[in-house]
């Protein structure tokens, strides 16, 4: 379990969700334990890097107008990103070596990281300015480029799921896979419907 950045940022319902999910695996035959990335800290200063990146491919789509993107947010991004410096792009790659770095020794010492998938339980799609929320603990995974598969954990006290993240080696999807076969299997036999959903489509609780 990552402690620092995961867990730090996490809602107290989702941590403790996660934590009894991480429980479930040790009942399993898992041995858990607490590991640190430390450079994650910086992961804001990644923001340069990224929007360069992306402007190659969303550019085109960035001269129709904000109209052009699901979320108006994006396309501001895109149209920022055109002012960003060389010199902080490689800044930014530079950190995104050192936490790629990080992630490579943590994974020498174990085989799978557990963590919530989100900082919050899911939400309503309106209002847009929730969505920011989505990526935080995800983005990790999308820079240093290791698999990674969310499955469902349990139920806030509104009914609302908790993914738990599980995280693996690179070229190791097969193990990720099967450990996050293996936990719902133990955890809930399967898939469960949030009773959210339930709720609003009549289904008996």
């Amino acid at each position: 379990m990552p402690q620092n950045f995961f867990f730090e940022q996490a809602q107290p319902e989702v941590r403790e969700l996660v934590l009894k999910a991480t429980r479930t695996l040790a009942s399993l035959g898992a041995v858990v334990h607490e590991v640190r990335i430390p450079s994650l800290r910086y992961l804001s200063f990644m923001d340069a890097a990224i929007v360069n990146e992306s402007r190659t491919f969303l550019l085109p789509f960035a001269r129709r107008g904000p109209e052009a993107f699901a979320d108006r947010t994006i396309w501001e991004k895109v149209i920022i990103s055109q002012f960003v410096r060389a010199a902080d792009t490689m800044k930014a790659a530079r950190v995104r070596n050192l936490i790629r770095k990080e992630f490579m020794e943590t994974m020498e010492k174990v085989d799978i990281l557990a963590m919530p998938t989100n900082i919050c339980p899911a939400f309503p799609i309106e209002p847009k300015s929730n969505l920011t929320d989505n990526t935080t603990l995800t983005f990790p995974f999308n820079l240093v480029g290791i698999p990674a598969i969310s499955l469902p954990c349990g139920f806030t006290s509104e009914g609302l799921p908790v993914g738990l993240m599980l995280a693996g080696r690179h070229w190791e999807d097969d193990v990720v896979l099967r450990t996050a076969y293996a936990y719902e299997q133990a955890a809930t036999g399967g898939y469960l419907v949030p009773p959210v959903v339930k709720e609003a489509s009549g289904q008996p609780q």
